[in-house]
């Protein structure tokens, strides 16, 4: 069987509409000191492989703004390092020792690493050593390199390290004053281990005497020659330290008036936890000490740098602002929505970490006279605020990312890394975010996913858990009708209008300003690919309402269809937020029975779906679930639906909040699942549907002139542009009217003449009958891209005009393998047999059956060739059986043994297989017109007819084709 040779060109990418469910929420924290966030140097080391060493540790500017060069303290207790040496592990050293006295936490570290090749000599051979010179100081112990059991000094050399000004996170808006000790490590050698000691001291402003540490304990199968965490402390300090979870750590031990406690690194592998588990479970091991007794130890610590009496001074600038707000609304809950409103939208992010800054906030009038501040400067400016108008409120901190896993930590500020403002306002709880954009009445009560906070009160407070609460308001709703009237198996015309709510609507608002019309479409498009589908806008507009926070999207664009066909019927599986419910969580190990499954969010997107359909004779029929209302493995969902006459209507909307199902209620929610995924609407047609050949030419130019604006719109976009004439002219060969579409074809070469352009102009001449033009065009394309396929196409047309030696020349001296010879030899084969020569042609299908012995393709050839030039048809009957079972009754495949049965006369059976190959590929030109030219020899000239004009719809040359086989209609 010939392929036939729809161009396709109109088509436009498949349509992947698919809504995934998470939350919306990417909240700009307070970087990873700001309030908290200890960096974990060991992870960094072994998770990097020693790409990049890089200890940073926390703060700001002038205290200990020098490196200092000093011995190794006495506290520290020794290596063995040529025992390390002698492990012959790349990371000869992990050696983390921290003594927690006083007030000051003094992290030492020794490392080394051993430098194998080039590439590491490159990225290894230079030292970046951080620290924060308004908490303490960089000390420098050990500068060496150990060459062939000899120890280099570089210190004693005279080495010293530079020291740079330079902030890594100027890009997210973050400033922390840390200073770097940069040294390009000289006379470093590939073979070398290179060797460095330093201590980093670190006093806290905020936290007056006491102290915090926590590291991430690496596992196997990470490597190291010597690793170790020692943490120590005064053995009369109140102090209390954990490890895990899931690690034991040893017992502390006294020695020299410290308790002490000591982990070989690395730890044994943790056990895998199964996915969608909560955050307390997939936490890292962690060791972490302290000197805070409890959680309101912390509350205290914190809460007099948050206090806000007399922070608004009367008559400032800032109190002009309460005053506004307090005239605008007497409700509480609406001035809450305006202050917080107010921070987000008028006063920018910036974190300033300086000088104590990762815990101290700036005043409440600062940050509005800067107009930029942290998640702690605008929460405390939206705490004064609310207070100011008698607003009960306070300051929490909370964990931005896995909030869960702060209900198993020790107590101390380093857990978290945000702050926002908890209010009760009418007995209710209201979480504010005032680095979070877009907030306004309407979604003011949604809970951010944070799971715990830590209200910041004189007296002291626990743990909170933040309850959450259903959302009255959607995040995205999309309204959008998709245009199936020009018929259900061409491009669709889809017009949508899309809002979307608070900090995903405030994304969207920067772009509002876009002036340039295709850099509006091309936002837009990008926007809707994964709401509407992945097709082609060509007409957007975008709006914002600051006082809704509501962003509005406008798109109006062309899809492929999405229907499917099943034998004598389409199909649409419908593409809602409710549909492909996907809900299977593992818990099959035993150590993870106990472990529940945490359910994404908060984000809600509601559908409001219409498809117009063709008005053909056919009836349509929605199955599946129409109607659901219920609660489904965390996810709230809503769908209704009404199918009358051409029109269908759906509302579908799903809504997530952070929850937890437990593992006794697993397989009740799995079950639930699986009924809402096996109801998955699907619309249907009714039997044999109209397709777009089967039309008569009126009726199909009619429906090609509904579609036809918007391909003109999509051209006008970019005239320039050649892709854009092409797709156009698909359109008009579907129409058909070759003639229009050959003059797009005609405008795209003129813009961009590149074989593919070619070879489809190439096939466009062929069905007009222009044979000499559409061997010109493939020329052409076999001089811009030399490939076999393009080689293939000459030799084909050549054949077609009984010139098969310069065909068989064509494809000569082509050295193909694999794939590509086999494709070759059939190539050559079917020339062959044009040319008469129909022996010497079997001979290259019989050398490609040697290759590819029982390969269906081979066989479908073989098959086809038997066939077309009446060859051997006593054999045929057999090798096309096994080329039908070969290829698993694959439609092309029965197609070939039709023709042979056609040949030996056997006319039921060839229609037979007609009839299934076309049940399974409707468009299957080489069947219908096979089956065509049998109705007219069986005297059933009407319907002989039709199938042979929607034949020559999908291929204008089919008629032709088969007249190089002998074959044509009875007259």
């Amino acid at each position: 069987m010939v392929a036939a040779r729809l161009s396709g060109a109109g088509r436009i990418g498949k349509a992947t509409a698919q809504v995934r469910l998470q939350s919306r929420r990417t909240t700009v924290g307070c970087g990873a000191n700001a309030v908290g966030g200890n960096l974990l140097k060991s992870e960094l080391l072994f998770g990097a492989g020693l790409a990049a060493i890089a200890l940073v540790c926390p703060s700001a500017a002038q205290a200990g703004d020098k490196v200092l060069y000093q011995p190794v303290e006495k506290w520290v207790a020794p290596v063995d390092f040529d025992k390390a040496v002698a492990s012959h592990e790349p990371l000869v050293v992990f050696d983390e020792q921290v003594r927690m006295e006083g007030g000051v936490v003094s992290n030492y570290s020794d490392i080394a690493y051993k430098i194998e090749n080039p590439e590491a000599l490159t990225k290894l051979g230079s030292l970046q050593l951080s620290w924060l010179p308004d908490k303490g100081d960089l000390i420098v112990h050990r500068l060496e390199i150990y060459r062939h059991g000899q120890i280099i000094d570089l210190l004693a050399q005279g080495t010293r390290f530079d020291v740079l000004r330079r902030e890594k996170e100027l890009e997210k808006r973050s400033l922390d004053g840390s200073l770097t000790a940069s040294l390009a490590v000289p006379g470093l050698k590939v073979g070398d281990v290179l060797r460095f000691s330093q201590t980093i001291t670190k006093r806290d402003q905020a936290l007056g005497d006491e102290m915090q540490f926590a590291n991430v304990l690496i596992p196997k199968p990470a490597k190291v020659g010597f690793g170790r965490i020692r943490i120590s402390w005064p053995k009369d300090a109140k102090m209390q330290w954990r490890t895990g979870p899931n690690f034991d750590a040893p017992p502390l031990v006294d020695a020299d008036g410290y308790k002490i406690i000591d982990i070989p690194l690395p730890i044994p592998k943790r056990e895998d936890q199964p996915k969608n588990a909560p955050a307390r479970f997939t936490l890292p091991p962690l060791i972490q000490a302290t000197s805070f007794t409890d959680w309101k130890d912390v509350s205290r610590a914190m809460a007099p740098h948050f206090r806000t009496e007399g922070t608004i001074a009367p008559g400032s600038a800032l109190a002009k602002q309460v005053t506004l707000i307090e005239q605008h609304s007497s409700d509480p809950l609406a001035r809450a929505a305006d202050a917080l409103q107010l921070v987000q939208d008028q006063t920018g992010y910036l974190m300033n970490g300086m000088n104590g800054g990762n815990y101290l906030p700036q005043s409440p009038e600062q940050t509005w006279d800067d107009r930029y501040g942290d998640c702690k400067a605008k929460s405390y400016l939206l705490l004064a605020m609310l207070r100011q108008m008698g607003i009960e409120a306070e300051a929490v901190l909370v964990r931005s990312k896995n909030g869960d896993a702060v209900s198993v930590m020790l107590p101390m500020p380093g857990d978290f890394d945000h702050m926002i403002v908890h209010a009760v306002i009418g007995g209710e709880d209201y979480w504010l975010d005032g680095t979070n954009a877009g907030t306004r009445l309407a979604t003011i009560a949604e809970v951010p996913p944070f799971a715990y906070a830590l209200p910041i009160r004189d007296g002291g407070a626990d743990l909170v858990k933040m309850t959450e609460r259903w959302p009255t308001a959607k995040d995205q709703t999309v309204k959008v009708t998709y245009d199936y009237r020009p018929g259900i198996d061409l491009p669709m015309l889809y017009d949508a209008t899309i809002e979307v709510r608070g900090q995903m609507g405030a994304g969207v608002r920067p772009h509002v300003k876009e002036t340039d019309p295709r850099g509006r479409i091309k936002y837009v498009q990008s926007y809707v690919k994964n709401l509407i589908g992945d097709g082609l806008v060509y007409d957007a507009s975008l709006s914002y309402d600051d006082k809704s926070g509501i962003a509005t999207i406008h798109a109006k664009g062309l899809l492929n269809s999405d229907f499917d066909f099943e034998r004598s019927r389409g199909k649409l599986a419908l593409n809602l937020p409710s549909t492909g419910s996907d809900f299977a969580p593992d818990r099959a190990r035993a150590a993870w029975q106990d472990i529940p499954y945490a359910v994404g969010g908060p984000f809600g997107i509601a559908y409001d779906v219409t498809y117009l359909l063709p008005a053909d004779k056919t009836k349509y029929e929605l199955t599946g679930l129409g109607t659901v209302d219920e609660v489904v493995a965390g996810t709230r969902v809503h769908r209704q639906s009404k199918l009358s006459g051409d029109t269908l209507r759906v509302e579908d909307s799903t809504v997530t909040i952070p929850t937890e199902i437990p593992v006794s209620q697993l397989a009740q929610e799995r079950a639930k699942a699986s009924r809402l995924a096996g109801g998955d609407p699907v619309l249907r047609t009714g039997e044999n549907p109209v397709r777009y050949w089967e039309r008569s030419p009126e009726d199909a130019r009619r429906r090609i002139a509904m579609l036809k604006p918007a391909y003109d719109e999509v051209i006008a976009q970019d005239p320039t542009e050649a892709w854009r004439w092409v797709m156009r002219g698909g359109l008009y060969t579907d129409g058909p009217d070759l003639k229009l579409a050959l003059a797009d074809y005609d405008k795209a070469i003129e813009l961009e003449p590149s074989a593919d352009n070619y070879s489809k102009r190439s096939s466009l001449r062929q069905q007009m009958g222009d044979v000499a033009g559409a061997l010109a065009d493939a020329r052409k394309a076999y001089a811009v891209e030399g490939t076999p396929v393009y080689a293939e196409a000459v030799a084909d047309i050549l054949s077609w005009q009984g010139k098969s030696d310069e065909a068989l020349a064509m494809l000569s001296d082509l050295d193909l393998s694999g794939d590509d010879r086999i494709k070759l030899l059939i190539a050559r084969a079917n020339i062959l047999g044009e040319a008469g020569r129909k022996d010497e042609g079997w001979a290259l299908l019989d050398e490609a059956e040697t290759a590819r012995p029982g390969d269906s393709s081979v066989l479908n050839a073989e098959c086809w060739y038997m066939g077309n030039w009446d060859y051997r048809l006593k054999d045929a009957g057999a090798t096309c059986d096994r080329a039908v079972k070969a290829a698993d009754y694959a439609s092309g495949v029965l197609d070939s043994r039709a023709l042979v049965n056609y040949r030996l006369g056997k006319t039921d059976a060839a229609l037979a297989d007609l009839q299934a190959a076309l049940i399974s590929t409707p468009s299957q030109s080489t069947s219908l017109y096979l089956r065509g030219v049998i109705a007219t020899e069986q005297g059933q000239k009407v319907s002989g007819e039709r199938d042979i004009e929607a034949a020559k719809r999908l291929y204008g040359a089919i008629g032709p084709y088969f007249e190089r086989f002998g074959i044509k209609p009875k007259a």
